[in-house]
């Protein structure tokens, strides 16, 4: 799936780093809307000395097959001497083709391309999608974010949708200078006195320092962030400091997440040790450098709190002079105004303005911070976290006032109130960076926050409460109480409600519901416990709310689906009980989050409790396989 950024970025890594309307418009709904990609989205070419050109960057599975095949006897060799712990021969057999695969698309030490390459197609009217599908052969190739490419133009029409190119290895300063030149190309093809803006990742780093340099232009009306870089990227530390220790399974459920798998996988390697990984990525890293480490975007990547140490390790103070100008401006100018200009653009600017970013996930490469995967969620966001793994106490309030208005999320991780936009920005827990396009909630929001005025912020509309829990077909199921807002438990409550997340028209079986740190009992008894696709199942519950240990407890469904190989699952919810009272008061800054379910536990308890209810559902499940 070549769209999945988390797909892309890990390739990076491996081998890199890493027709017209003229009408005037009158409703910020309707005005063109640019897709700002995220990294490496744009097709680079290389212009030879004869004058002819060549692509040099864009994911070739067939050229990087053919590069394998040829040095599968190497490869083999090099896995061979990792079983005994030599993880040189591999990295340097992948270093060495990566280098001469990327040759193309190397940068000088100052900064600047060693050859002359540009964007494959540059300006607004070659980058509209009705260009794209009416005078090009290959539209699905260089188009951003198909699926919101497609969506935008259902709705507003191809003539509306443009793809911003450029050459992602420059500063993001410089990315924002070309797109504010786009833009302008834009108001003047279509007629329109302003555009709308949909960022990913790179894009939203992108779009952010855009809007700090020439937000006051007014040229937008709309800027949505999806899992933005504004601060930069978890996975630059560990790389640059060659101390990658991958969380392999959270790197798995990264793998699920994107292909939308509903047969769970990650079962199958929880007691698996894959070390070995970790030291060939480290010893990756000065050859990954030789290609990517003098490109400008990565230095805008690097996070501020690790940006001088990592400068100090890797760059030349005379050599990389220009490099580190540019990146000392982005660092020191231009990110500590995103509080302030963001909101400008919102107060004094009528901008519509929006972050959207996926949260409460452990970074792959292994630093144990709040991310989505790749970002961390305060660099993406500018909120204070808990490091993954962790959550703030019982005592713990708010760090700004925001008019009384809870900001803190159900699994008291996150501290909206410190966010860039508090009132703007929407957290999607267990969303992993890229995953937007399958997630109905962040859809459907972007749609209304797009396309219509419906919602303003995060108080607008109930259906899109400013935390969510990720509803990626391939957590199965999700749940939430009757009454409370997600996320919260109230003493309003009296269900529970689950609901079947599959896209697959698979049926899921509830095996078993409980609880950690309340004492609630869940009645499953005379309850049909097969629920259709699509469709929910509403569960009642006794127990009371003063039996809670902390703020936050824990939900454990236990679930089978219905016609594939997946084993019984378990997805864990936390909710903020809203009610809580309790004399239980942990002073610690922070409390280890523990997930004190056992899933076998738990799966003995509910065959011993409804043995005949499950072995009914056993036998469907085997009749079904």
């Amino acid at each position: 799936m070549k769209k999945i950024i988390a797909v892309f970025l890990a390739f990076n890594l491996i081998i890199g780093c890493f027709s017209v309307s003229f009408s005037a418009q009158s409703s910020a709904d309707n005005y063109p809307v640019i897709i700002v990609p995220g990294y490496g989205g744009s097709a680079l070419m290389k212009t030879n000395d004869d004058l002819s050109q060549e692509q040099v960057w864009g994911v070739d599975g067939d050229e990087i097959l053919s590069i394998v095949l040829s040095k599968i006897v190497q490869i083999g060799i090099g896995l061979g001497a990792l079983t005994v712990g030599n993880a040189d021969y591999l990295a340097d057999v992948v270093g060495k083709e990566a280098v001469k695969y990327l040759e193309d698309v190397r940068c000088n030490p100052d900064g600047s391309s060693k050859y002359n390459v540009t964007t494959k197609y540059k300006t607004a009217r070659e980058t509209s999608r009705e260009a794209f599908y009416n005078e090009y052969g290959n539209y699905e190739d260089y188009q951003h974010e198909k699926e919101f490419n497609a969506f935008f133009a259902e709705k507003l029409g191809s003539d509306k949708v443009f793809n911003f190119n450029h050459d992602f290895r420059n500063g993001a300063v410089k990315c924002a200078e070309n797109l504010d030149a786009y833009i302008q190309e834009v108001k003047q093809l279509t007629g329109s006195e302003k555009v709308n803006l949909y960022s990913i990742s790179h894009g939203g780093q992108v779009t952010g320092t855009y809007l700090t340099i020439y937000g006051e232009k007014c040229d937008v009306g709309k800027a949505i962030m999806t899992v933005p870089a504004l601060g930069g990227a978890a996975v630059l530390y560990d790389l640059f400091n060659e101390n990658i220790e991958f969380d392999e399974l959270n790197l798995l459920y990264f793998i699920e997440n994107g292909t939308i798998n509903e047969t769970d996988l990650h079962w199958l390697v929880e007691a698996q040790q894959f070390g070995f990984l970790d030291k060939v990525f480290n010893k990756l890293v000065p050859y990954l450098f030789d290609i990517a480490g003098y490109w400008g975007s990565v230095w805008d990547f690097m996070p501020s709190d690790i940006y001088e140490e990592m400068k100090t390790k890797w760059l030349d103070p005379d050599d990389s002079a220009e490099i580190i100008k540019n990146s000392d401006y982005m660092h020191y100018e231009i990110m500590p105004q995103f509080y302030t200009s963001f909101q400008k653009c919102i107060d004094d600017y009528g901008m519509q303005v929006s972050i959207i970013a996926g949260v409460d996930n452990n970074a792959t490469t292994g630093c144990h911070i709040n991310s989505d995967g790749i970002i961390f969620t305060q660099g993406a966001t500018g909120a204070l976290c808990a490091d993954y793994g962790k959550r703030f106490s019982d005592s713990y309030t708010q760090a700004n006032y925001c008019g009384g208005k809870n900001k803190l999320s159900p699994s008291m991780t996150i501290d909206a109130s410190t966010a860039y936009l508090p009132d703007n920005t929407w957290f999607i827990s267990g969303m992993f960076h890229g995953m937007m396009v399958w997630e109905d909630f962040g859809l459907n929001l972007i749609n209304k926050l797009m396309l219509t005025d419906e919602i303003k912020d995060v108080y607008s509309d109930p259906e899109f409460p400013q935390f969510h829990t990720s509803s990626n077909p391939s957590y199965s199921v999700f749940a939430k109480f009757d009454k409370s807002a997600e996320g919260f438990l109230t003493g309003d409550d009296k269900s529970i409600i689950i609901s079947n997340l599959t896209k697959q028209n698979n049926d899921l079986y509830i095996l078993n519901i409980e609880s950690e740190r309340i004492d609630l009992d869940f009645d499953l008894s005379g309850l049909n416990n097969s629920i259709k696709q699509g469709e929910s199942l509403s569960v009642k519950f006794n127990g009371d709310l003063s039996s809670a240990e902390s703020k936050v407890i824990e939900i454990a469904v236990t679930y089978a689906v219905k016609g594939t190989v997946t084993p019984l699952g378990q997805r864990v919810f936390y909710f903020t009980v809203s009610d809580f009272n309790n004399a239980y008061d942990d002073k610690s800054e922070l409390i280890t989050i523990e997930n004190n379910f056992n899933f076998f536990t738990s799966l003995l308890n509910s065959f011993i409790s409804k043995i005949i209810y499950i072995f009914k559902t056993v036998f469907n499940l085997i009749k079904s396989i």
